[in-house]
């Protein structure tokens, strides 16, 4: 019984194949057409994109398909899974090519075209017979997430192309390294004229030969060339996930050996440590590495899945040589009171068992660096350095219980998230730091913080989440505030606008920074809620000195703004105020009803708002004015996807109305049913 059903259901899955499309058919809008030979070739032509009903997916009567001039686009699963389609040629023209358009067919080569610039996910993804594929070196990569279309898809990642027999890629436009992540092969081809890469043995490097980009991603075993002598790290885990690991990529999964025996120098990307299905065993480095490099792959490779190393799944795998030698046994790396140092330079890592016994940990005098993770999740209080200590590491004390530590003069790098989630009460940085990376006291406990007088940038986040931080002093010299610096912090504000050196206040600078007035000189570009904070009750006023204020530096206050009073030195003309569409409504034989609110103007007479679903304001425009003592109001656009409102104040004067600029609500256009 069950064969019976199963002999039927193939039956009717065959005939469903044979009516799914007519042999010639023409798309009304887009001008494309298609036309199925007896022979099974199946021509696109026309002129304009594809359109998505156009797919022929599961068809097993498709045994060639040529994508004729004209033809702008390739839909999404257009070709997936045709079974008998062993021959596709694509003619220059073609921009696009849609996710899974080939996915699953047993084509064995396949050129694309230089024109193409957008490559879907899974386009000539899960071809178990594609040997060889012609690709631009650049291209714009999408994804989208799970549809109905993609039940029942077999054998297919997120790359754009690959394959069970995928050998050769080469590449007919100069290369972008990053689009290799998308791609298999075992040998990868830059062509002779790119301005920047050449290829060695399938193996990608820069263009004088002296540093390794990347590996093919379906390499087992890769040996330097004899004139490279820089190894980075990215060219074997080059981002195995993105969009937060909901897109699985490509990273040297296959790579069982490398021998690194000709590099002077590796050059460690501490931002990508992800070596899920990696399933590298043995890496060889020269015994004559220098100290820095050996410190770092050393700590990489114990750290490689983001823990410590006594923690590391990777840690036993992952037989790294140093000269032929097991790293743990090499003679560079020695132990000294709990501290495992290399060269008697570099602190790579602190035994844990030591924590209890010290709570005050102090470096030896002969440091000159620590590096990135050595003392993560460390139970020491105070850490004292020595007076020779050039750079502290990334993360190298994060969500550390340190509360005390001092910086000497000469230290000159502080590394990305070094103290992030740590316990540290107060710093004192000397002049001597020229770099400190991002979020390098993030989420701490500071209360005090001195900075030097020199610095012209304060780093993006430095400071975030420092909820207790009072105390800084201004740089004499800062210019630029990064991105979300001293946001959730009790910093005075008005001290660093104060500051007649500041020019740029970044995205969240100051966000939820409490504050009652501002004056903000009209030289200072203030990012967007850099200066946000959610105080529905209070009153605040901010004043723009001077006649140029941007306009921009309205949207520095965020949606809870309602109670901002704005003040303008510059007169009417150079004022503006700040409106917020807070709702539109169901269509009605009025059209939508759009509500919304605006900040106040001081010395404004009144305000006219403008909504429109023309973001040029042309083409229904409704045009309404409020006296003074409103704030608030509504009116009425026709039914349409989007809703566009700007306003300006205006002052009455002898009788006329003198107004001040427009400025437009940016932050939300959509239907807000």
């Amino acid at each position: 019984m069950k064969r019976r059903i199963m002999f039927g259901m193939t039956i009717i899955c065959l005939l469903m194949t044979m009516v799914a499309f007519n042999t010639t058919s023409t798309s009304a809008k887009s001008g494309v057409k298609y036309k199925l030979s007896k022979n099974g070739t199946m021509t696109i032509s026309g002129k304009g994109k594809m359109p998505k009903s156009m797919k022929f997916r599961d068809s097993r009567k498709i045994k060639k398909v040529i994508i004729k001039k004209g033809v702008k686009s390739i839909s999404w699963f257009a070709f997936a899974y045709c079974k008998n389609l062993k021959s596709v040629k694509i003619e220059n023209g073609v921009k696009e090519i849609g996710e899974f358009a080939f996915c699953g067919t047993p084509i064995k080569s396949i050129t694309i075209p230089k024109s193409v610039k957008i490559i879907g996910c899974s386009a000539f993804d899960a071809c178990n017979q594609l040997e060889s594929l012609t690709i631009p070196g650049n291209f714009k990569y999408y994804y989208t997430p799970f549809d109905d279309e993609m039940e029942d898809i077999e054998d297919a990642t997120d790359c754009v192309a690959s394959g069970k027999k995928l050998t050769n890629v080469k590449f007919n436009t100069a290369l972008n390294p990053y689009i290799c992540r998308y791609l298999g092969g075992s040998n990868w081809e830059v062509q002779g004229s790119d301005p920047k890469y050449k290829s060695i043995d399938g193996i990608v490097y820069t263009k004088d030969g002296s540093k390794v980009i990347r590996v093919p991603s379906d390499r087992k075993e890769a040996k330097l060339d004899s004139n490279c002598k820089i190894f980075m790290t990215d060219a074997i885990f080059y981002g195995y996930h993105e969009d937060e690991g909901e897109v699985d990529l490509a990273a040297c999964e296959d790579l069982k050996k490398i021998d690194l025996n000709n590099a002077a120098k590796i050059e460690v990307n501490w931002d990508y440590r992800d070596m899920e299905n990696v399933t590298l065993e043995e890496m060889l480095i020269p015994e004559n590495i220098d100290t820095d490099s050996l410190a770092d792959i050393v700590t990489y490779m114990e750290n490689i899945d983001g823990s410590n190393s006594e923690n590391s799944d990777y840690d036993d795998t992952i037989k790294l040589k140093v000269g032929g030698v097991d790293y743990k046994n090499t003679k560079r790396i020695k132990e000294e009171n709990g501290l495992r140092i290399v060269d008697d330079k570099v602190v790579i890592s602190y035994a844990k068992d030591r924590e209890e016994k010290d709570s005050t940990l102090k470096i030896p005098e002969k440091i000159t660096r620590i590096n990135a993770y050595s003392f993560k999740n460390s139970k020491n209080k105070k850490v004292i350095l020595p007076a020779g200590i050039k750079e502290i590491g990334q993360c190298a004390f994060k969500s550390s219980n340190i509360c005390d530590i001092n910086f000497p003069e000469g230290l000159k790098k502080i590394g990305k998230r070094c103290f992030y989630d740590s316990q540290i009460k107060g710093i004192a940085i000397p002049d001597s730091v020229t770099t400190v990376g991002e979020s390098a006291f993030e989420d701490c406990s500071l209360s005090k913080a001195t900075l030097p007088d020199n610095w012209i940038k304060i780093p993006k986040r430095m400071f975030y989440h420092n909820y207790n931080l009072r105390s800084v002093n201004v740089p004499s010299g800062l210019k630029e505030i990064g991105e979300a610096a001293f946001a959730s912090t009790n910093v005075d504000v008005q001290a660093f606008l104060n500051n007649r050196n500041l020019k740029s206040i970044d995205e969240d600078a100051f966000a939820y920074v409490k504050w009652k007035s501002l004056k903000i000189p009209s030289y200072i570009k203030v990012g967007k809620n850099a200066l946000f904070w959610d105080s529905k009750k209070e009153a605040r006023s901010v004043t723009f000195t001077g006649k140029k204020v941007p306009t921009s530096n309205v949207y520095a206050f965020g949606e809870s703004s309602k109670k901002l009073v704005m003040k303008f030195g510059g007169g009417i003309k150079s004022s503006f105020s700040k409106i917020v569409l807070t709702h539109v409504g169901y269509p009605t034989k009025k059209g939508c009803k759009a509500k919304f609110w605006w900040c106040k103007t001081e010395g404004a007479s009144g305000y006219t708002v403008m909504l429109s679903t023309d973001k040029k304001f042309k083409k229904d425009v409704h045009k309404l004015n409020f006296k003074k003592n409103k704030s608030q109001g509504e009116g009425y656009v026709k039914k349409d996807q989007m809703v566009y409102i700007k306003i300006r104040p205006y002052k009455l004067v002898k009788g006329k109305k003198k107004y001040g600029r427009w400025t437009k609500y940016k932050e939300q256009y959509e239907y807000l049913w």
